[in-house]
């Protein structure tokens, strides 16, 4: 999936090479995923990855990635127990110490 919508940005933008890439397509291309945040958050750390990677084996001079921001994960919310599992709670404790 990373590799297509990577090829897909390169093929949008007209980009042949991977030295191309800048901060300003990376964002673009960010913006267009239609996914879920958290998907989308471990997308963003692919990418800062693959280009991490990239500039270590010195295949660009500079990193496009490394200003881009890991979308905020949010945790799903947590309802409290009604009162009926409550009870359930309690009554269960009593019977182990």
């Amino acid at each position: 999936m990373f590799e297509r919508m990577m090829l897909l940005v390169a093929e949008k933008h007209g980009l042949r090479y991977l030295s191309e890439f800048d901060l300003d397509t990376v964002r673009a291309s960010r913006e267009s995923w239609p996914l879920h945040r958290s998907a989308a958050g471990r997308q963003v750390d692919l990418i800062k990855s693959f280009f991490s990677f990239a500039h270590a084996s010195r295949w660009i001079s500079e990193n496009p990635a490394l200003k881009l921001k890991t979308a905020k994960r949010a945790a799903p919310p947590t309802e409290p127990f009604s009162r009926e599992q409550m009870a359930a709670i309690v009554a269960a404790s009593d019977d182990h110490e």
